[in-house]
């Protein structure tokens, strides 16, 4: 079986299973707008893939627009990616287990493994991606998850890194006029940054931000 057939049914596996949810398929991405924010769900291919077997996985994020762009200095995307989220997971990591998960296709004859992984995507797709999308649902939601501490399962959550989540959520909460929580955020993006390989990147986000505030102050 080629490797278009293999996509293929992927691509018509994750489109009966995300469909009802209002997802619609960009080239590898699945998305869903609300508002100003966007649900993405990923296939990920195995870079050791053959011309006749492929394995795969799924992530999934949340997109707010001009948040990660806004950190990063750089423009917004017209099509954001995974990527461009600022909360992300592979679904494996949202589990019980906590591992990896991967399905394989690829023999042509073995109808019933072909079945299977379908199953299992529609299945596992259900009970863990789109509960954990269905928790950001506002721009609020996504400002308090990245707020706090993560405990639990959501320590698999990315950004892991603290002091990101919280340059993150400083710029969510700016963008809600909450110009208080946003300041307390890059406070602790800097204390938390302190002695990391983030410590420089977090100062000059922070810099630019206060040379930012100083020309338009914010309003509480």
């Amino acid at each position: 079986m080629t490797r278009n057939r293999i996509n293929k049914i992927i691509h018509t596996t994750l489109s009966i299973a995300l469909t009802p949810h209002r997802f619609k398929r960009r080239s590898d991405d699945y998305v869903r707008r609300i508002g100003e924010m966007a649900h993405i769900i990923n296939v990920q291919r195995s870079r050791w893939n053959e011309d006749n077997r492929v394995s795969f996985t799924l992530n999934c994020g949340v997109h707010i627009s001009h948040v990660t762009s806004a950190f990063r200095n750089l423009p917004e995307p017209a099509q954001p990616k995974l990527t461009d989220c600022c909360i992300s997971v592979r679904i494996g990591m949202l589990t019980a287990s906590r591992l990896d998960i991967w399905w394989e296709l690829g023999d042509p004859d073995d109808a019933n493994g072909y079945a299977k992984v379908q199953q299992d995507v529609t299945m596992r797709t259900a009970d863990s991606v789109i509960p954990f999308l269905e928790r950001f649902q506002n721009e609020h939601q996504v400002a308090e998850f990245l707020s706090s501490v993560c405990t639990g399962a959501d320590e698999l959550v990315e950004p892991r890194a603290q002091a990101l989540r919280m340059a993150y959520a400083a710029v969510i909460w700016l963008k809600l006029g909450n110009a208080d929580r946003c300041s307390a955020c890059i406070e602790e993006a800097e204390r938390q940054s302190k002695r990391t390989p983030l410590e420089d990147t977090i100062a000059a986000f922070a810099s630019r931000w206060r040379a930012d505030w100083r020309s338009n102050p914010p309003i509480a």
